[in-house]
């Protein structure tokens, strides 16, 4: 098993903590609290025992071995029990893919690899300019194999309907 993506070290919870204390400081609720990725993949990392370090998956498809996780659930139902008893999303929780790729790696010797071979946009971020260079990467870089096109639904009308016109041309045109 091939996983894509890469390892941060303690300064991702570093800077987690800084996080919660920044937002404890200014009285944000739990409620009014992002849930971060990272957060969360880090939980997982630690169920596992990787206090140190997490790996990060990237923004691509991922593999997922259903045996895996089936069989760390059978010897620790609780932690499944409490992963699904929020109603919302909570900092308490973890990601099963972080978990699976966590046990993968410790148990099973997968593969980690740094190339992503991804593009990611972040639509509702970015200015035309920004992604006619997205574009232009997709279009000369043939080693990318991924595009990760993040909120579209919020981008500005000029980038979505730029991205909307790349994404028809590709399908449209593709030969058979």
């Amino acid at each position: 098993m091939a996983l894509r993506g890469k390892w941060f070290g303690v300064e991702l919870s570093g800077f987690e903590f800084l996080k919660s204390q920044v937002l404890d400081f200014f009285k944000v609720s739990s409620e009014q609290r992002r849930i971060g990725a990272k957060f969360v993949q880090l939980n997982a990392a630690r169920l596992v025992g990787n206090t140190s370090k997490v790996f990060i998956a990237a923004h691509v498809p991922h593999p997922r071995r259903r045996s895996t996780l089936e069989q760390y659930f059978d010897k620790n139902p609780k932690i499944f029990e409490k992963n699904i008893s929020f109603r919302f999303r909570s900092n308490e929780q973890f990601t099963s893919q972080s978990l699976i790729n966590h046990i993968e790696i410790g148990m099973n010797g997968a593969a980690i690899t740094g190339d992503q071979k991804l593009v990611y946009v972040s639509a509702f971020r970015a200015s035309i300019k920004k992604a006619k260079r997205k574009i232009q990467t997709l279009e000369t870089n043939k080693n990318i194999k991924f595009l990760c096109l993040q909120s579209l639904d919020q981008a500005s009308p000029p980038v979505q309907k730029l991205l909307l016109d790349w994404i028809r041309n590709r399908t449209q045109n593709k030969p058979e």
